[in-house]
């Protein structure tokens, strides 16, 4: 059965369903065949939420008779899939490797789901399979209802990674030929659970070339454009903001309106994180103010 972004989940016999999703997360492969042999209609949202408990719980068997029996693969089914055999069926089954899915996602977004836990044979054999981790959904968030709107120049495979992964993942991403310069994956790592995550991914990203004053256009919560100080700041953790300083992110260089990060800290009464960047935005505007004296005298 080819995918389908939504399924209807009606279904008319709330009992039997309930039978029937009960079957596939247990694993009951006889009594999931049993009721395949009593039914004359797979096409219906019971069987697609069944495959989805059969995909979540990882039985292989029952997946397969399901999907050989037509049930319909949607985008939830595939959120759950965790191992190349789910995968593998799915593909068996009309998944396309770049398929258009809901919330603006394709395949390989999903599996960095399963990559939080850093499953690096999983991603390798994706992308073994030809991924393009540069495809993806577009970012203008103009764009952001257009189903047609995937790119392959995407940075989302990346960001995600970022976000969430280990360096690792970064590295086998980037051999793989995901562009670091066209994605705000430095930006998004920004948004990791502890200063301490955030640091070892900016340290990280950094020496494999990413540039700490990157302005990202249509960044999440920016969509006019920011530096990595600017959103650094609205977070207001203290240890991300000062490696970034020492790191050469420039205190005075604004977003595409104009605004410095210490505008922000002190928007959001930061005192701490406003005193450190309002005193590095200072010590940078004096220093330009003195060199330019020096070059006039």
């Amino acid at each position: 059965m080819p995918f389908q972004r939504s399924v209807d989940y009606s279904y008319p016999d709330a009992v039997a369903t309930a039978k029937l999703q009960g079957s596939c997360r247990e694993g009951d492969w006889t009594q999931v065949q049993e009721l395949l042999l009593r039914s004359s209609n797979q096409s219906d949202g019971s069987w697609t939420l069944a495959l989805r408990d059969a995909m979540m719980n990882h039985h292989i068997d029952i997946m397969q008779s399901l999907l050989d029996s037509n049930v319909t693969i949607d985008s939830r089914v595939v959120e759950e899939a965790r191992s190349v055999e789910a995968f593998t069926l799915l593909f068996e089954h009309g998944l396309d490797i770049h398929q258009n899915l809901s919330l603006r996602r394709v395949p390989l977004i999903y599996v960095l789901h399963v990559v939080q836990k850093d499953d690096e044979t999983l991603l390798r054999w994706f992308l073994a399979l030809g991924a393009n981790p540069n495809f993806g959904p577009d970012p203008d968030p103009e764009k952001e209802h257009d189903d047609s709107a995937y790119i392959d120049t995407s940075g989302a495979v990346l960001e995600r990674a970022s976000n969430s992964a280990s360096p690792a993942i970064i590295d086998i991403l980037l051999e793989h030929g995901a562009n670091l310069h066209n994605s705000r994956a430095i930006h998004e790592a920004l948004y990791r659970d502890t200063s301490a995550d955030v640091i070892e991914m900016l340290d990280h990203l950094v020496k494999r070339g990413a540039d700490v004053n990157h302005l990202a256009i249509h960044m999440r919560g920016f969509r006019w454009g920011a530096r990595l100080l600017n959103i650094a700041a609205e977070i207001g953790r203290l240890e991300p903001i000062q490696w970034l300083l020492e790191h050469g992110a420039a205190p005075t260089a604004t977003d595409r309106y104009g605004i410095p990060p210490c505008c922000s800290t002190q928007l959001l009464k930061n005192d701490e994180a406003d005193k450190l960047l309002s005193d590095a935005y200072n010590k940078k505007l004096r220093a330009s103010s003195e060199g330019n004296a020096n070059g006039d005298a």
